[in-house]
């Protein structure tokens, strides 16, 4: 059985994994949602989104449980080709920023795992000219609670 904090990070992937045009949203993601792998991440088609667990603070109560405040970052990585997307880079960045912001905020509870949970920075990947890749890491803020003595029992 997974943790709470486990199931609230897939949660995320799950959420951002159904953008598409076809769903709704501005753009498609063909390079897909991806989950932070120690032996390394693929970005070699973009855009594509990268979810992982940044950090967690906790405290123990009231009663049994310890709530906690869960940080989760989102990585968006895009390419500006100027020959299909026009504009500046930034309008094509914060384009996949607000779909994800749009997937995101469908669910606060987090598939019923969170108390709730919300957006709290953006922040672009540092933009200079040449570089190969650009994009932003969205961080989400999620609180939640579980059983003191067993972080897999939501409470």
């Amino acid at each position: 059985m997974a943790s709470v904090r486990e199931n609230i990070t897939a949660n995320v992937a799950t959420a951002c994994a159904a953008i598409s045009t076809a769903g709704g949203y501005d753009n498609d993601i063909p390079g897909g949602v991806q989950r932070f792998l120690q032996t390394g991440l693929n970005v070699s088609t973009v855009p594509t989104i990268v979810v992982q667990f940044d950090s967690e603070s906790k405290s123990l109560g009231p009663s049994d449980q310890y709530t906690c405040d869960l940080t989760i970052g989102i990585d968006i990585w895009a390419v500006h080709d100027t020959s299909t997307v026009t504009g500046s880079t930034w309008t094509l960045i914060d384009s996949l920023v607000t779909d994800v912001e749009k997937a995101l905020n469908l669910d606060n509870s987090r598939g019923g795992y969170a108390h709730d949970s919300e957006i709290s920075t953006v922040s672009p990947f540092r933009l200079s000219e040449g570089m190969p890749f650009v994009g932003a890491t969205i961080q989400m803020s999620v609180t939640y609670a579980h059983q003191a003595g067993d972080p897999e029992v939501i409470r």
